[in-house]
């Protein structure tokens, strides 16, 4: 998979997709809005269309996220995870991970501190003491 990026200057975000260890890794910078999540829930759906089920989502340099954008990525990691598989986010800001467990309800959320941890977790030897589960 060769990376790409889209850049949005009106909604000042970016997203660039790379495989890394054989997972795609969809990096998001700038900040998510209504506006704008359509694009990564595009590329995300792209993703799981072609069976793509484990998603390494990359939030480090994301700067913002409102609740609509939330939803949006919520939604994605249940089409992922009723494909068998997990959407797991890296590097979420303290004020989007709050954000996310309020919209979630009851549903689990893998998040960790990096994508590096994500990437660890995701391979057969990994789901031990890297991932904070809620």
């Amino acid at each position: 998979m060769e990376a790409h990026t889209i850049t949005s200057m009106s909604h000042r975000f970016e997203i660039t997709v790379e495989e890394t260890h054989g997972l795609p890794v969809v990096r998001v910078a700038g900040r998510l809005e209504q506006e704008s999540v359509s694009a990564v829930e595009r590329v995300l759906r792209g993703l799981l269309q072609q069976g793509r089920f484990q998603i390494v989502l990359d939030c480090s340099r994301l700067t913002y996220l409102d609740s609509a954008a939330g939803r949006g990525l919520l939604l994605c990691q249940q089409e992922a995870r009723d494909g068998g598989g997990e959407l797991k986010w890296a590097g979420l800001r303290d004020d989007a991970l709050t954000m996310l467990l309020l919209l979630q309800g009851k549903a689990s959320l893998w998040s960790f501190q990096t994508c590096e941890e994500a990437l660890i977790a995701s391979t057969k030897y990994g789901e031990k003491n890297v991932a904070t589960v809620y």
